[in-house]
């Protein structure tokens, strides 16, 4: 996630999304990350206002959560 301050600073923010590394490593393995390394585009204001909302966590971070259409 890229974030510019008040400052006018840029900041990238990036969190590991996986409990285990086997779960990383099984990713890994299905090719999602070399067809796109960048990752998902998503509103941080939609997912705060989901975790609000009650949606659980383990499926905040599900890959196939945000590629859904919204």
């Amino acid at each position: 996630m890229y974030y510019r301050d008040p400052d006018g600073n840029q900041l990238e923010l990036q969190i590991d999304n996986f409990d285990t590394d086997e779960e990383l490593e099984r990713f890994f393995a299905t090719g999602a990350f070399d067809a796109n390394p960048a990752g998902l585009e998503f509103d941080p204001e939609v997912l705060v206002s989901e975790l609000a909302g009650g949606v659980p966590v383990d499926e905040l971070r599900r890959r196939d959560h945000w590629m859904q259409t919204r």
